[in-house]
């Protein structure tokens, strides 16, 4: 699911609520847009909106103008984490997924081959 909060006028107050909602971890949630804002967003709030994020393990996409250096950097390793994370669980569940099929083939490959034993 994708939030976008792009062109809004959204304040420090709003995005501190945003930030306790990504911080809850919500499964629901991978892609955040928070581009282009009306109001320019605080330091502090951004920081605590990343420490938040960094409590995230859905979010795999988040846009949001940042000007610091080092906040880009902390945004960039945590999506990385998050994405690393999100493609090994897909891989996963492919793999899961692929091996539930062959046993059911092969259930119906054993029946098939017990009927014809059968007459």
């Amino acid at each position: 699911t994708e939030l976008l909060l792009d062109c809004n006028t959204l304040k420090d107050k709003s995005i501190i609520e945003l930030t306790k909602y990504v911080e809850s971890n919500p499964a629901c949630l991978r892609v955040l847009k928070l581009k282009n804002l009306y109001n320019d967003i605080t330091t502090p709030v951004i920081k605590e909106f990343l420490n938040a994020l960094d409590k995230n393990t859905q979010l795999i996409k988040v846009v949001m103008d940042i000007g610091v250096n080092e906040q880009k950097d902390k945004l960039q390793k945590i999506l990385d984490r998050n994405w690393k994370r999100y493609a090994q669980e897909r891989r996963l569940k492919k793999t899961l997924l692929t091996q539930i099929q062959n046993r059911k083939q092969q259930k119906m490959q054993n029946k098939g081959t017990k009927r014809k034993n059968n007459k």
